[in-house]
């Protein structure tokens, strides 16, 4: 079958049209789904605070921004599974506190869970690999002369 140039543009015409149809659907449908994931990653989010907080010893500095743009500050008091306690500076006064609530954390003494960071760890591992590598350069160039 030949198309003819009407025929063509009827063609494409339609297409589009379809493709329109499908990229708006699309937009419509996406946030929708979008919404109902929310919970679960407010889930995921909520345990990676716990587990940060956990990492903190009671007592320590404690700098929170909520997910309403507030920030506060405070000492960590008890832990729980869903809540945690934040002493306040001034009066000791604990605000009692969830882990979603929590956007972001600050924590000064927080300990990891090997007692060193990763990068400090790499950054050592590297240093050795080239101090090896220089004393194997080093007795093969003595060893030639």
């Amino acid at each position: 079958m030949i198309y003819t140039g009407t025929a063509m543009k009827r063609l494409f015409a339609v297409h589009s049209a379809i493709r329109c149809l499908v990229t708006c659907a699309l937009l419509v449908f996406v946030p929708i789904c979008q919404a109902q994931q929310s919970p679960a990653h407010l889930d995921r989010h909520a345990r990676k605070i716990q587990k940060f907080l956990a990492a903190c010893p009671p007592g320590s500095h404690v700098h929170l921004t909520l997910h309403n743009q507030t920030d506060q500050f405070g000492y960590l008091g008890n832990l729980s599974t869903q809540s945690f306690e934040l002493l306040d500076p001034s009066t000791q006064a604990p605000q009692v506190l969830t882990y979603d609530q929590i956007d972001r954390v600050d924590c000064e003494n927080r300990v990891s869970a090997g007692g060193f960071h990763h990068r400090h760890n790499a950054a050592g591992f590297l240093i050795i690999i080239g101090i090896a590598v220089g004393v194997s350069v080093g007795i093969i160039a003595a060893s030639r002369n």
